[in-house]
């Protein structure tokens, strides 16, 4: 259990506690791919669920996001993107694809 009050990852990520951290790690941060306004928070790692710290969370926009998950070729499109940062994301994100952690 999460901090002892949630029962799984995606039932923390509908909290308010979630919510008001994530507004804090985002709040004024740009995009770490694209640069443009970050308007989620991506968790680069599971170990600090709860208690995550700055280096545990990416400042990404939504489109960003859904193509570091779903179809990565679209991130190598776009202008301003931040190569040595993304190669480092894809890694993590397959990584956590393989099974190294348990979101429940």
């Amino acid at each position: 259990m999460i901090l002892g009050l949630f029962n799984n990852y995606k039932e923390y990520l509908k909290s308010e506690v979630w919510q008001n951290r994530r507004d804090y790690f985002i709040w004024g941060e740009s995009c770490n791919i694209c640069y443009s306004k970050a308007t989620l928070a991506h968790h680069r790692n599971y170990k600090n669920v709860g208690n995550e710290k700055r280096k545990d969370i990416l400042p990404l926009c939504h489109p960003c996001h859904d193509d570091l998950h779903y179809n990565q070729k679209n991130l190598f499109t776009k202008k301003r993107c931040n190569i040595n940062l993304l190669y480092e994301y894809i890694n993590e994100i397959e990584e956590i694809n393989k099974g190294s952690h348990n979101t429940n």
